[in-house]
């Protein structure tokens, strides 16, 4: 009976120099997922307000590119009408000529 006795007073030796490990080994796996969370929580936030930098740049591109296009409409609609005035011009000195 002393035999079995000297093997679980060895496991209590072993166990109270283990505790503190085993406390610690808890509190990692108490801390790690909400290090993990909070992790990816940040990286939600950086992707999302990168994604909010590169809207409002596009959109600021996008509205340069609907000035220019619409200053280029007018411009082409000037030049059109330069052409036809043109073009009656050159016919009115043809007849004129004639």
């Amino acid at each position: 009976m002393s035999r079995l006795k000297q093997p679980i007073l060895k496991f209590h030796k072993i166990s109270a120099i283990m505790r503190p490990i085993l406390n610690f080994k808890e509190f990692y796996m108490k801390i790690v997922p909400w290090i993990i969370i909070v992790f990816m929580i940040y990286l939600i936030y950086y992707f999302i307000s990168r994604s909010e930098k590169r809207l409002n740049t596009l959109e600021k591109r996008l509205n340069k590119i609907e000035e220019n296009l619409s200053e280029l409409k007018k411009a082409t609609e000037a030049n059109r009408l330069l052409i036809e005035e043109a073009k009656l011009d050159s016919e009115d000195d043809a007849k004129e000529q004639e």
